[in-house]
This record gives structure tokens, sequence and C-alpha cells, in this order.
């Protein structure tokens, strides 16, 4: 039940969107203030929509990089458009992995991958045929997306 309700708030976001035909950018996370965010936010057309109601995804610093951290039961991202490979900066601070599932538009996966690290950022790539959701669960609570773009 739990996912069908992000699913649904995932393809609310996507058709507030629809007239956005590229993804022109990628989501980074920067510039923004520290703190806590909405459980549903959208940067620079890419909708973030965190699984768990009682974890707040958050801007948070860790090191020389800020970005998005989310909760152990996930976060789905929605692009504005479907893409072949999308390329996430990703930090884990938590000695647990990260499982990455990539879905096109109707909801199946079409690739996934699960990385694993410790008190480092790296950049992940993910491949598949036209990707429009991505689906990143696990990390015990201190992964965060650093930036996320079309590869």
């Amino acid at each position: 039940m739990k996912q069908v309700l992000v699913l649904i708030g995932v393809l609310c976001l996507l058709l507030a969107g629809a007239q956005k035909p590229l993804m022109a950018q990628e989501a980074d996370f920067s510039d923004l203030a520290l703190g806590p965010l909405p459980q549903a936010v959208t940067i620079s057309d890419i909708a973030f929509v965190g699984h768990d109601p009682a974890f707040l995804p958050e801007i948070m610093e860790q090191g020389a990089e800020r970005g998005y951290r989310f909760a152990d039961a996930g976060v789905t991202v929605a692009l504005p458009i479907e893409v072949k490979g999308v390329k996430i900066r990703l930090c884990l601070f938590a000695a647990s992995e990260v499982k990455i599932e990539a879905l096109h538009g109707l909801g199946e996966i079409v690739s996934q991958k699960h990385v694993q690290f410790r008190d480092k950022c790296k950049d992940v790539a993910v491949e598949g045929d036209k990707i429009a959701i991505l689906r990143l669960t696990g990390g015990d609570n201190e992964a965060s997306i650093v930036r996320l773009g079309a590869e």
C-alpha cells in the first residue's frame, strides 16, 4: 500500500510538470539551505518523494558535500523525461548498502544496482532502457544524494 501511495505522489508531481519536455539540468543541492524538506519536493524539474513519513528528508552537509539525506526506507525520484542513464553523486556514511532501482514510466524495473562504501562520496552510474523513475533504499538514514542528472 505504501508503494502505491508513493507512486501516486510521484505521478502527481510528474503531471504537474508535464509541460516541461526536456531534462535540461541536474538536481544539485549545493545552493540549498541546510535543514528539513517536505516529503515531496521538486528540484530542477526532478521530483523527490520520501518513503518514510516519520523521517523528514533534509539538506545536510557532510565534509565538503551538501546533499539530500533520505531515510533508510528510501526515496523515489521521478525524472521529467525518460533517459538511458543517470549519474548520481551519492554519499554513504554508515556501513550499509544502498539499492538503486531504475524503472520505466509504468513502474517496471529495468535496471538495479547495489552500492556499498563508507565515509565517502562517489559517482554512481545507472543505465537502462527508458528510465523515468529511480528508487533508492537503504543507507541506515545516513545516505545522501549530492547531484543527480541524465548521463
